[in-house]
């Protein structure tokens, strides 16, 4: 699988979108914020909150399996 150039990208923003375009899993309707939109100042905290890497496996509920360390992407 090819990556993604996200060299350009502010990793808030793609965060952001990321989250706003996925759908709440199984009960992760139970999580606070689940049913928010995500704004990039939200999503700029949870980078700043990340204390050994920039994989994010569940936010909110919402199931992203992304890993936002590098300028590449791999879908």
């Amino acid at each position: 699988m090819n990556s993604i150039d996200i060299s350009g990208i502010n990793k808030a923003d793609l965060l952001a979108a990321l989250f706003n375009c996925s759908k709440v899993q199984g009960l992760g309707h139970l999580q606070p914020g689940c049913n928010n939109e995500m704004t990039v100042e939200k999503a700029q905290d949870i980078i700043n909150s990340q204390t050994d890497d920039m994989y994010f496996d569940y936010v909110n509920g919402r199931v992203l399996k992304t890993d936002l360390s590098s300028d590449s992407l791999n879908p």
